[in-house]
């Protein structure tokens, strides 16, 4: 056999293999992974659900409490609203309560139907740009998710006593250590990243410019305590509000648990759900939801009935953001499209 022959196999190996990672880097194929994700965790929780002492029971209970957590959830983007206007103040722009809670509510749609549960702020931007510069934009979508995201170490401090009762020692405590900890270094990572050096190449990019702007904005917030404190606050408000809608669909469903218990894994909770590998969250929330939940001896069937629950009440929540989306204002009232 010829040298030729023996390497057509390699050959072919080669440009097979180039073909698969071709494919697997397009878009459709990311989606279709995090379908599969979703798709595999839920059936997954859903086995496990079954072998639960109690049957898993998504349409009982009373609608009250279900109306309740909905009026909660439609509440908490006027509250996010109003956290975004802080950030835009301080950023030097201004922002009319209309766009601010538009804005907010075509995210929370987004953020239900995209495949990742934080495509919604990617939409924000996108929306906001029409009428103010990118910069500013970008700058103010990601400060407000990071201030939500640092409200949740606040929360985990003050409960620290509590959270020490109720998670045991081992891999799930360290991980909280591990997110306080790495909400620490984020912190200074985010006031500082512009300072790192870069080839000039990627300084002249517009993109890089972009990005560059947002720590800057960081330090603008973080220099005003006064409107940083006020958005700290709003950001707690809004994480007791789905503590506290998760323990009504909880007591609903028949269990008798701390509220106090609630208010401090949900924000946990919460983090879990913003890794974007599944759509809308689904299935990463409600594996998470089943662990946490767990922690308070909550059978398996009925964490996974509360998230369930749960990111269905978030998708009526967000279906007014899919209407603002399509037939809404392009720029605020009084004000003009950037150009």
């Amino acid at each position: 056999m010829n040298a030729g022959a023996e390497g057509e196999p390699a050959v072919a190996r080669a440009t097979l293999l180039s073909e698969i990672s071709r494919i697997a880097s397009t878009p459709a194929a990311r989606i279709a992974a995090k379908v599969l994700v979703s798709a595999g965790l839920l059936l997954w929780l859903l086995r496990k659900a079954q072998m639960s002492e109690t049957p898993m029971q998504l349409g009982g209970g009373d609608w009250g409490p279900i109306l309740l957590v909905w009026a909660v959830q439609t509440a908490l983007p006027f509250v996010q609203a109003e956290r975004w206007r802080l950030i835009v103040a301080t950023l030097g722009a201004q922002a009319p309560y209309r766009t601010a809670i538009t804005n907010v509510y075509i995210g929370q749609f987004f953020n239900q139907v995209l495949p990742s549960s934080v495509g919604g702020d990617a939409v924000r931007v996108w929306k906001l740009t029409r009428f103010m510069p990118v910069q500013v934009a970008l700058s103010s979508v990601a400060l407000d998710r990071v201030v939500a995201l640092l409200a949740v170490p606040i929360i985990l401090i003050v409960g620290s006593g509590m959270l020490a009762h109720i998670v045991p020692a081992g891999p799930f405590r360290w991980a909280l250590y591990a997110i306080m900890a790495a909400a620490g270094f984020g912190m200074i990572l985010l006031l500082t990243a512009d300072t790192i050096p870069l080839p000039r190449i990627l300084l002249r990019t517009r993109l890089v410019d972009v990005l560059r702007s947002t720590p800057a904005a960081a330090r603008k917030l973080f220099s005003n305590p006064a409107r940083l404190v006020r958005a700290m606050l709003l950001s707690i408000v809004i994480h007791v509000g789905v503590g506290t809608s998760l323990w009504v669909l909880a007591l609903n469903a028949g269990v008798d648990a701390p509220l106090a218990a609630f208010l401090l894994l949900a924000p946990i909770i919460a983090i879990v759900t913003t890794v974007p590998i599944s759509v809308g969250g689904w299935g990463v929330r409600e594996g998470a939801m089943v662990t946490a939940l767990g922690l308070v001896h909550i059978q398996p069937a009925i964490a996974l009935t509360v998230s369930i629950q749960f990111g269905l009440i978030m998708l009526v929540v967000g279906l007014p953001g899919g209407v603002l989306a399509l037939f809404g204002p392009t720029a605020p009232p009084g004000g003009e499209p950037a150009g």
